[in-house]
């Protein structure tokens, strides 16, 4: 009903391959919805999806105010009913460039965006998943705060794994 594949991405000027896709995120197919609460590991330009499928999913969470994960959050509503079927093999190509959405996010937007998106993949799954929002939002504040430290912000570091701590009470 839903499937994936490899990519790679490449310089935006140059157009050389810099790197692929599975050897930053290793692949993973069939029951995927709980890795995939850890995190992201499906390139967006990858997935095909059946239609009615996705109609049952009630297509991407749509938000002004959430303007970061709308695939991710797609892909979790996908996950929590049908299998992934993963194909191996490089069938796409990503453009890296220094102006990207997500390099230069402020974290806060992130923040609020994925808790907005979490919202909404939780009202449309089965009731079975909904054990694991708690969950999938500790593992996002980690994931955040681990960014926030890459960039130097200490402070905001900090901050996010603290409400993410507060989170697991």
């Amino acid at each position: 009903k839903w499937v994936s594949c490899d990519c790679s991405y490449f310089h935006h000027e140059t157009r050389e391959i810099l790197n692929q896709h599975s050897r930053i995120h290793p692949w993973a197919s069939g029951d995927v919805f709980v890795r995939l609460l850890k995190g992201c590991f499906i390139a967006s330009p990858t997935v095909l999806v059946d239609r009615q499928l996705l109609i049952k999913c009630g297509g991407f969470y749509e938000d002004r105010n959430a303007r970061y994960g709308e695939d991710w959050f797609m892909w979790l509503k996908l996950a929590a009913r049908a299998p992934l079927v993963y194909v191996d093999e490089v069938l796409a190509n990503y453009r890296i460039h220094p102006e990207s959405m997500l390099g230069k996010a402020d974290l806060r937007v992130i923040q609020k965006s994925h808790e907005l998106g979490f919202d909404s993949v939780f009202e449309s799954v089965p009731e079975y998943f909904h054990k694991f929002k708690r969950l999938a939002q500790i593992w996002d504040y980690q994931r955040l705060s681990r960014i926030a430290y890459s960039r130097g912000d200490c402070k905001e570091a900090r901050r996010l794994a603290w409400e993410g701590f507060d989170k697991s009470k």
